[in-house]
């Protein structure tokens, strides 16, 4: 009888080799749902997008009182590798791409301060502009749910219904970036104030109009639009968030005279729906969107079942006569591209096993062969995590072929330990296997 031979891979036992890779497949496999999953591959952005808008105006308009001074003032600043805008019917648009060895944070930070400074000046009209790193384009393919809300109940019990419960568990969600809602009824302050009364105590509109930029910050007013009527005022609309319960009258505007001025001494207010600019019903009934994006890293298969969880639980809890319908769901077409990438893989290692089984005649040769195989892929999805490589539908792709390599390797390593009972042909095959990634 030939004495037992005890494999010794540089320098350790073999018992030392299998622990650490079963605790690296374990931790793989921990690691699953923290891996972004993605139906397309995202780029790394080094450009920046400035929106803003102004209702009722033309193209032309836009361009000459925004955009083009927007667009030269933004060209004096460094580290700009290239500029586009776009003006249209109601709205600007400027792409700032920046070079490769600036830092897009500092270079967002001086647009940032050039924005404000620069929007002081421009006709009362036009909207803070909106600096974003994702485009329209690229926030459409962030979307990962839609869902339609209808149902018998007034339209404002529908809207409180998605703000208040909804929209807060599902925000809560990590991965969640934003939730959008269309199809709410949008409402404004209208200030009215008389030219006279603030040219006699030395205030001007533009006062009223700085002090509202200044007290929340500069979240915006909409437009500035002059009625026309017998007592000839002149009105601020401003479009917020903020309700009726907002105490608009205790903002400063101006000290006068050795008294300070406030926004209820000088204006007469009203809080009104906005004019609606489109209608949306589904069997005739009133109806609310709500979009719902995630992140670029998130794990979009993870993220889309705990909303379902969270939908499943608030439609125990919905108003009666309202109804939740799924209009969209991303995740459905990566399910899908993953559903079939494991049905084919499972069939190409079916078919393999039993060829590996009808050559050695030995379940246990074949089992190695199995083990090493998902060994590998669990392993695999630690490095995954750990240089935030994103699974979409390119890597599926490429773990795919990656399989076929991981079997052969295996089957020229159990024949090597089968017939010569050592280890000398590791070194070919690791370096085959680099050579081929």
């Amino acid at each position: 009888m030939h004495p037992q031979r005890h494999i010794v891979f540089f320098g350790f036992s073999a018992f030392s080799v299998v622990l650490v890779f079963v605790v690296l497949s374990i931790i793989g496999v921990s690691l699953l749902h923290r891996v972004s999953v993605n139906l397309n591959p995202h780029k790394q952005n080094r450009t920046l997008f400035i929106r803003f808008s102004c209702p009722k105006s033309a193209p032309k308009v836009v361009e000459h009182e925004a955009t083009a001074k927007l667009e030269a003032s933004l060209a004096t600043l460094e580290g700009i590798e290239n500029l586009r805008s776009e003006s249209g019917e109601d709205y600007g648009y400027i792409t700032v791409e920046a070079k490769k060895e600036v830092d897009l944070s500092l270079l967002r930070f001086k647009i940032v301060y050039l924005v404000k400074d620069l929007w002081q000046h421009l006709p009362g009209k036009y909207s803070y502009p909106i600096i974003s790193e994702v485009s329209d384009e690229q926030e459409k393919a962030s979307m990962l749910l839609s869902y339609s809300i209808f149902g018998t109940v007034p339209k404002e019990q529908l809207t409180s219904y998605v703000k208040n419960t909804l929209i807060p568990q599902i925000s809560r969600i990590e991965g969640v970036q934003k939730i959008e809602v269309t199809g709410e009824d949008t409402y404004e302050w209208v200030f009215e104030y008389n030219p006279n009364q603030l040219q006699l105590i030395g205030i001007s509109p533009h006062d009223i109009y700085q002090s509202l930029q200044n007290c929340f910050q500069i979240k915006g007013l909409g437009e500035v639009d002059v009625g026309y009527g017998s007592k000839h005022k002149h009105q601020l609309i401003w479009r917020s968030s903020f309700d009726t319960t907002f105490r608009w009258s205790m903002i400063p505007i101006k000290k006068c005279n050795n008294r300070l001025y406030r926004l209820g001494d000088l204006v007469k207010a009203r809080f009104q729906p906005q004019e609606k600019q489109s209608y949306y019903r589904i069997n005739g009934e009133e109806t609310l969107g709500i979009n719902i994006f995630t992140t670029s890293d998130a794990n979009q298969i993870t993220v889309a079942n705990l909303v379902f969880e969270q939908l499943e639980s608030a439609n125990k809890l919905l108003p009666k006569g309202v109804s939740i319908h799924k209009a969209w769901d991303a995740s459905s077409f990566l399910r899908l591209e993953l559903y079939k990438t494991i049905q084919r893989s499972s069939l190409s290692l079916f078919v393999l096993l039993i060829v590996l089984f009808a050559i050695y005649r030995k379940l246990k040769n074949v089992l190695v062969i199995l083990i090493a195989l998902a060994a590998n892929l669990a392993i695999s999805f630690v490095f995954f995590y750990l240089l935030n490589v994103e699974i979409h539908i390119i890597t599926m792709a490429g773990i795919a072929i990656s399989l076929g390599i991981i079997v052969d390797s295996s089957i020229m390593m159990v024949d090597q330990l089968v017939r010569k009972k050592n280890l000398q042909i590791f070194m070919a095959i690791l370096a085959s296997t680099l050579t081929m990634a």
